[in-house]
């Protein structure tokens, strides 16, 4: 039997213990984290996906904005620089590295970042073993020649135990020799080193950064001459020849735009006879501007696609060139859905490190997501004003009226639920969206049941986009399957308060029915039959068509499926 061999990849981040500095390598050469840093560096589009990705996890800081205002080191960063910084860390090495100090009562009394190039793992069978070895020069690439490896600072891992911080006190020799402890933590939570955010798409960033090159060095070294004057005259000297030249330059536009090579005879040289005294011959520029345009494409949307982002977070214009604020915006709530749990870990690592301020600090460690603009972003993607509509006012529109001022004012505090109308209202909507509202819909109802998409992000799609109240977002939806069976809500019982059609307005509704509304009618009915949506999701879809209650439940009865096709 002939055995395939697959071809090698090479490791691109191998780890050795380096015995001369009693730590773990780094990767190849101990420099991987600055390696990639100049790889993110030279790639504008890698410099902008994990910018934008530290961004998100940042959001706008602490929600608790006296919290964010506490200084917590003696270079007087508050709470909020400290998170952005972190926020960093995270984006791009996924690795958290942090400074503790203590004072005399044992307590965490400053906390600064370390940057993760910095710091390595010490040799788990060496003479530091379980500690942090901090340099600033691990690639040469300190401005200070005399920093040599002798600086190197071997730090305990963080333990905030008064009795375990007593003893490294003491061991130091005392609180004035004590250089504190390291915080070093990465997602893994594994002593180990981790890759870059972008180091499965490395290769393109390496390419975006080649492309970049390759447009500057077109423009500055490429060819660039218009054209050539042929001086068909013979010159006696030097001067003469550069005289001519001159008149040339002379000649041309606005700041000499557009060179011209000048061409004079030599010595002895002949012209055919009937030849012009100066004759222009145009160039015909190689223009090789659109050479790599769709690898660049290509390359760009692998790195975005890395981080999950929506390339609208790049470009604020659509196809026609025209800033899209409605895209925009809807790619900023997309995103802050996505990146919802690295801010709930970041606000877990800070937990875990100002538990033991020195200060008792009564107060979680809750991220706000970003805002766009002067609205700000609720932690399920929705948005909130800070300035609300009249309740008054809202109470007298109807259900469009409603819908038309969420999408056109974007100070609507679309996830404060006003008073709610009848499910019946809400539902006979989803008749206006036709049958690409109906696939739409159910492409929704697929992704989240396959899991493809998380429950709560279908639930607000259904409820911002297509303006169902929450009862039947969930019904259309079914049970949320990560959360617990005792704590899913149930909405079943409620199909007893929603308000019918009479049955002369449904007989009316059928007749009227287009050719591709039967045809959302049957496909409602083929995946019901299926078991791809239940019994309750298929009765709110064919009632969108305005059904009564006893004709949804007819189209249901298995011995007359095929009534609505006869």
């Amino acid at each position: 039997m002939y055995i395939h061999k697959l071809p090698l990849v090479q490791q691109r981040l191998p780890v050795y213990e380096d015995y001369s500095d009693d730590v773990l390598s780094y990767g190849a050469y101990n420099v991987y984290p600055q390696s990639m840093e100049n790889y993110m560096q030279a790639s504008g589009v890698c410099s902008s996906a994990v910018q934008k990705f530290r961004d998100f996890c940042f959001g706008d800081g602490l929600a608790n904005e006296e919290l964010s205002k506490l200084i917590v080191n003696r270079k007087q960063d508050d709470l909020n620089d400290l998170l952005e910084a972190v926020a960093f860390q995270h984006a791009f090495l996924d690795t958290i590295c942090l400074h503790i100090g203590y004072n005399g009562l044992y307590q965490v009394d400053a906390v600064s970042v370390v940057p993760v190039s910095f710091a390595r793992l010490s040799n788990p069978n060496g003479e530091h073993e379980g500690k942090i070895a901090i340099w600033n020069n691990w690639a040469n690439e300190s401005w200070n020649s005399q920093s040599t490896k002798s600086d190197i600072k071997y730090l305990h891992t963080f333990n905030p135990d008064p009795s375990v911080v007593a003893e490294q006190i003491k061991e130091a020799g005392g609180i004035s020799e004590y250089h504190g402890q390291i915080l070093y933590l990465n997602k893994q939570n594994t002593y180990t080193y981790s890759r870059a955010t972008f180091d499965s798409v490395l290769d393109d960033v390496i390419s975006d950064a080649a492309f970049a090159t390759y447009r500057k060095k077109n423009v500055k070294s490429s060819f660039s001459a218009s054209g050539a004057l042929f001086y068909n005259s013979y010159t006696e000297d030097e001067r003469e020849r550069e005289e001519v030249q001159r008149e040339v330059m002379n000649l041309q536009g606005d700041a000499n735009a557009g060179n011209v090579l000048v061409i004079t005879p030599e010595a002895g040289q002949r012209f055919d006879e009937g030849s012009k005294p100066i004759e222009f011959v145009p160039f015909q520029p190689n223009n090789i501007d659109g050479l790599y345009e769709k690898q660049e494409k290509s390359v760009s949307s692998r790195i975005i696609g890395i981080y999950n982002q929506p390339r609208a977070l790049h470009t604020f214009f659509d196809d026609s060139g025209i800033y899209n604020q409605d895209l925009l915006q809807n790619a900023w709530l997309y995103y802050n859905e996505q990146t919802k749990k690295d801010r709930k870990y970041l606000s877990r690592v800070l937990k875990m490190v100002f538990d033991y301020w020195k200060d008792p600090i009564e107060s979680d460690y809750k991220i706000k997501p970003q805002s766009f603009g002067e609205v700000e972003t609720a932690e399920v993607g929705v948005v909130q004003e800070k300035e609300s509509i009249d309740p008054l006012i809202w109470s007298e529109l109807t259900s469009k009226e409603k819908r038309r001022y969420i999408e056109t004012n974007t100070n609507y505090p679309i996830s404060v639920q006003p008073e709610t109308e009848s499910e019946n209202i809400s539902t006979s909507r989803f008749a206006e969206f036709g049958v690409g509202g109906v696939q739409g819909i159910l492409a929704i109802q697929n992704a989240v049941s396959s899991g493809i998409t998380a429950y709560n992000s279908g639930l607000e799609t259904l409820k911002i986009i297509y303006g169902f109240e929450d009862v039947v977002a969930r019904e259309i939806l079914g049970q949320d399957k990560s959360a617990p069976v005792d704590t899913v809500e149930s909405i079943e019982g409620e199909e007893a308060n929603v308000e019918s059609p009479s049955t002369s307005e449904s007989n009316e509704s059928l007749k009227n029915l287009s050719g591709r509304q039967i045809q959302g009618l049957q496909r409602i009915i083929r995946k019901y039959n299926k078991g791809e949506l239940t019994k309750s999701q298929a009765l709110i879809m064919l009632k969108a068509f305005e059904l009564t209650d006893d004709q949804a439940e007819t189209f249901l009865t298995p011995e007359e499926d095929g009534e609505l096709d006869n």
